[in-house]
C-alpha cells in the first residue's frame, strides 16, 4: 500500500491478491493454539473453511477496518489488514435461535509468496469502526 491514507483502490488491490491466493489454494486460517477465537468460532457456528474462503472472498473496500504493522518479530516491516463483515449463521448447537446474524472480525498477513494467512476469522468482541464509513449508511 503506498504511503499515506489508503483510498478504495487500494483496498480493492489489496483483497484481489487475497482473492488470488484463495483461487491458487494459497489461503489459510490460522488454528494456532495461540489463536483459541478462531477455533471457538468453528466450534460454535456452522462454518467450514470453505465458508470462510467464500466469505473473504466476497470482501470489499467497505468492509475494511484499518491495517497497521505487525507485532510478529518475524514478519517486521509486514502490514496486517483488519477486516468485518456481518453474516447470517446457524449455531452448530441448537439452542433455539435459528440463524443468527454474526459480526465477523478478520484480519490478514500477505506474504510475498501469494500467500495469505487469515491471522484472526471469529467472532468480533468489539465493535469495528470501518475505514469508510460504510456500514452507517
Amino acid at each position: 500500500m503506498p504511503s499515506g491514507a489508503p483510498t478504495k483502490e487500494d483496498i480493492e488491490e489489496y483483497l484481489q491478491k487475497v482473492r488470488d491466493s484463495i483461487d491458487n489454494h494459497r489461503f489459510h486460517i490460522s488454528m494456532n493454539p495461540k489463536r483459541p477465537d478462531n477455533r471457538a468460532f468453528f466450534a460454535t457456528y456452522c462454518c467450514t473453511e470453505a465458508d470462510a474462503a467464500a466469505i473473504c472472498r466476497g470482501l470489499t473496500y467497505r468492509d475494511f477496518s484499518k491495517c497497521e504493522p505487525s507485532r510478529n518479530q518475524y514478519n517486521v516491516g509486514q502490514l496486517l489488514y483488519f477486516f468485518g463483515k456481518k453474516v447470517s449463521l446457524n449455531k452448530r448447537i441448537d439452542d433455539g435461535t435459528g440463524e443468527v446474524e454474526v459480526d465477523i472480525y478478520i484480519k490478514f498477513d500477505l506474504k510475498q509468496s501469494g500467500t495469505t494467512i487469515c491471522v484472526s476469522f471469529h467472532q468480533a468482541t468489539f465493535p469495528i469502526n470501518y475505514y469508510f464509513n460504510s456500514h452507517a449508511d
